[in-house]
């Protein structure tokens, strides 16, 4: 977290835990630009991400909010596989 805040575009980035009959956590980044996110989405360091949560004990739910958009994990896998999206 502590690099890619320092990435450009960045706004945010923080990682927040929900501890109750079922634990929660949520990893949140923010960025400045369509352009900024798709620039991450096609990066290694996404790469590892994306590998991590396809070996979560149970199925992540991944949110991309684009404008007034909400798009799920076929958003990144869109601008991952047509890279000049």
């Amino acid at each position: 977290m502590v690099s890619i805040s320092a990435e450009p575009g960045c706004l945010s980035c923080r990682l927040c835990t929900d501890v109750g009959p079922a634990t929660l956590i949520s990893y949140i980044e923010e960025w400045k630009s369509e352009d900024d996110l798709k620039r991450q989405l096609k990066s290694e360091r996404f790469a590892a991400l994306a590998e991590l949560m396809e070996h979560a004990s149970q199925p992540p739910s991944i949110e991309f909010i684009v404008g007034q958009t909400s798009r799920g994990s076929d958003y990144a896998e869109e601008i991952r596989l047509h890279p000049r999206h």
